[in-house]
């Protein structure tokens, strides 16, 4: 406990310190806007990392999908699917999907017993921004992301519509039908305070009864039916210049949702009677204060998750639920235009009811972090971020990261490394009877270098090229192998380095009545498994399982006046499903197309939409014996008022 204190009061001093900054200087210093990292943590442009922020076009393309697809057509990241009801998690360069860390509003997503979360749980139109981090980018948030984060984000509708709504329907091919609905409204008190608010309800079911081969036989997917829930409510309190309260903010995010869904088994395997049950509750509350150039912000926030598996071919059924606490504070303070200091403090409590356990268990997590923003010139900017970790009351490796930008004209260079670990989880350390509560953290370094040409025009022509060369050396990889009794157990075995390439070809055309905007990009990850694990291993410099070594993804989008086109397609490289790298799942390649055409009626906006997926019905796997699905189609309807 008494680490716990150290670590409150070097806060407390930090915080201190900026006060006693802020008092002394407030005349030489300019207005915090202007050096201003936005408010939403891991959007923060700093310098040497690469944030890749999804654009609105491409987050409207994929409001009736989730953030699975999402991100595996609109970023580098590989992600597994156990077939179109079952779970999505990413391979995101070459790390494990435990290695990917997920934030709602700067709050961490992450199952403390699982270490990951689902990404096919997540409806795009229930989100308003998804920010990639790339590896040590993450950082900034949280430990743990040697493949970087994902950022869930909401943001008050800026609008000055009384009233506003929209009404998204689809209907598409397996009886698949979805529905969302976003009602945004305002009300203002002349001279004092501005209330905005948003709902949003979400509605998603499908009988997946799609037809797949296999060895030259064509059967259809049985069992795999899901059905989805979801509702967002959002208020925000902004109070007006003649307040009292100008400089502060408040808001309040609910999220809840549930989803029902059967699972398939392998192909290989008779039908199970396998459900999963899925079911979350998140809370946050915030308060934030701004005047000039200091920034305060504080976020409480619950968690619950509760997930239900049942076979009823096997009588199994496990049931898990876990609860988390959250408490943030940073403070931002610019004291002139070429220096930021950021200080924050976490404290994190989860509590973990699971039937594999003998008895509840629970953890604390506490962190500070300091970050400095130094840009001496046009030319050169630096970020050094420190973060210093307590975990059950025990101090963890102290985590370091250093970027830095160089800017010449049209091209722009990165550079930046990084530490970090991952803790085990609950799941590792108390799974009875196999439990490992013993096992250390994963531990080590990544970093990157990239270097970018931008070109834009006065005619509305934007083009870009980027390359990157990314890397990651993991040591004490956990991993879950053969014990005695049948038993598997998880244990410190591996050390991985990763290494790759990703390079992204952008152009965009802007026109009064025409819009063109293409992407094209390829990723190349080598990620190795460095040490035996046994005397009789074979997996020494191999490639981990499920980890392609190529990826080519691109789009186009087109839109003459009221009428658009949209064409997406992937190619995944064929990726090996066993250590010795002996057998494998051959590469496949997909094909989207989407047609839509916008009509506006008095004062009511109608958008009209055709999407065919897998155009050329191509059959493949993208984990060992789940077929995905062949060629579909969906209408999507959009209604504005």
């Amino acid at each position: 406990m008494s680490k716990v204190i150290t670590l409150f009061l070097l806060f407390l001093f930090i915080n201190h310190f900026i006060f006693a900054q802020t008092n002394s200087e407030q005349d030489s210093v300019i207005e915090l806007k202007a050096v201003e990292i936005q408010s939403n943590s891991l959007e923060e442009k700093a310098a040497g990392f690469e944030v890749q922020k999804l654009d609105s076009l491409a987050m409207a393309s994929y409001q009736t999908s989730d953030l699975g697809r999402l991100l595996s057509y609109r970023t580098p990241i590989f992600l597994k699917f156990y077939s179109i009801s079952g779970l999505a998690s990413p391979s995101f360069r070459g790390t494990s999907a435990g290695h990917t860390q997920v934030f709602w509003e700067e709050i961490p997503l992450n199952s403390p017993t699982l270490g990951q979360v689902d990404f096919s749980l997540f409806p795009i139109g229930l989100l308003d921004e998804v920010n990639v981090h790339y590896g040590a980018a993450s950082l900034r948030y949280g430990e743990g992301g040697f493949g970087g984060g994902i950022s869930l984000n909401h943001n008050p509708k800026n609008t000055q519509k009384a009233f506003s709504l929209n009404w998204i329907q689809s209907i598409g091919s397996f009886q698949a039908f979805k529905q969302l609905l976003t009602t945004s409204y305002s009300i203002s008190n002349s001279k004092r305070l501005h209330i905005k608010a948003t709902s949003r309800l979400f509605y998603k079911s499908a009988k997946n009864n799609y037809s797949y081969n296999y060895n030259k036989e064509t059967f259809t997917r049985k069992r795999a039916a899901t059905e989805q829930k979801g509702i967002v409510q959002e208020f925000y309190f902004l109070p007006k210049n003649t307040s009292r309260l100008s400089n502060h903010q408040f808001s309040f995010h609910f999220w809840a949702q549930d989803a029902s869904r059967e699972l398939p088994p392998p192909i290989t395997v008779p039908i199970n009677k396998e459900t999963q049950d899925d079911f979350s509750v998140r809370n946050l509350l915030q308060w934030k204060y701004k005047k000039r150039n200091f920034e305060v912000s504080t976020k409480a926030g619950y968690l619950y998750d509760f997930l239900e598996y049942r076979n009823e071919t096997s009588a199994i059924v496990s049931k898990t639920k876990n609860q988390s606490y959250h408490f943030l504070s940073e403070m931002k303070y610019a004291p002139h235009q070429k220096l930021l200091l950021q200080t924050g403090i976490r404290i994190r409590q989860d509590f973990a009811d699971v039937d594999g356990y003998n008895q509840r268990h629970s953890q604390a997590q506490q962190s500070i972090f300091a970050l400095i923003e130094y840009s001496p010139s046009p030319f050169f900017q630096t970020n050094f971020l420190a973060r210093q970790v307590v975990l059950d009351n025990e101090f963890q490796a102290f985590l370091p990261s250093l970027g830095i930008n160089f800017v010449k004209n049209n091209l722009e260079v990165k550079v930046n490394a990084a530490r970090n670990f991952r803790a085990p989880t609950l799941n590792d350390r108390y799974w009875f009877p196999v439990g490992n509560p013993d096992l250390k953290n994963e531990e080590g370094w990544n970093g990157e270098f990239s270097a970018i040409y931008h070109f834009i025009d006065k005619k509305g022509t934007k083009f870009s090229f980027s390359s990157l060369y990314f890397w990651a050396n993991i040591n004490d990889w956990i991993l879950w192998s053969p014990a005695v009794a049948g038993y598997w157990r998880p244990e410190n075995l591996r050390s991985v380095f990763s290494q790759g390439i990703e390079s992204n070809l952008f152009f965009k055309k802007t026109s009064q009545n025409f819009n063109l905007e293409a992407n094209v990009s390829y990723t190349y990850t080598n990620s190795k498994n460095l040490k035996k694990i046994r005397d009789l291993d074979e997996s020494e410099g191999k490639q981990l399982i499920y980890t392609p070594f190529h990826q080519q993804k691109s789009f186009v989008y087109a839109a003459y006046k009221s009428q658009f086109l949209r064409i997406e397609q992937q190619f995944v490289g064929k990726r090996f499903t066993t250590t010795t790298n002996t057998e494998y799942l051959p590469s496949y390649f997909l094909a989207n197309f989407s047609l839509g055409k916008t009509i506006n009626y008095k004062k009511v906006k109608f958008v009209l939409e055709l999407n065919c997926q897998n155009i050329f019905d191509y059959q493949y796997q993208s984990m060992a014996f789940y077929p995905m699905v062949g060629r579909s189609f969906e209408f999507v309807l959009r209604t504005k008022f």
